[in-house]
């Protein structure tokens, strides 16, 4: 037992150095203009671009109006699966509208 409370600080102490290690090139990151940011990111594949989303909560947020259009080739093999056609075009109908 006592082994294990052991491996359980030593893991807890390994994170908190390796997010301590993390924290200045944090800052240098986020000193970098969001419009440089989604630059970047629009040259990523869609699976490219949701593990990135998916690697920094700050990077998330960042791009948190764009998930939509960048990952939108992800999502569409799936839609033409399961919608019939004449439903995907009425839903483009809507959207035009707004």
């Amino acid at each position: 037992m006592e082994e294990k409370v052991d491996d359980v600080n030593c893991e807890n102490e390994n994170k908190k150095t390796h997010a301590s290690a993390l924290a200045p090139a944090r800052r240098g990151i986020s000193r970098i203009l969001p419009e440089i940011w989604e630059r970047i990111f629009s040259d990523l594949s869609p699976t490219d671009f949701l593990s990135v989303i998916n690697s920094w909560k700050e990077w998330n947020q960042l791009m948190h109006m764009k998930k939509t259009n960048f990952l939108f080739p992800l999502i569409l093999p799936f839609v033409l699966e399961y919608l019939p056609l004449n439903s995907i075009l009425l839903l483009a109908s809507y959207q035009q509208e707004f």
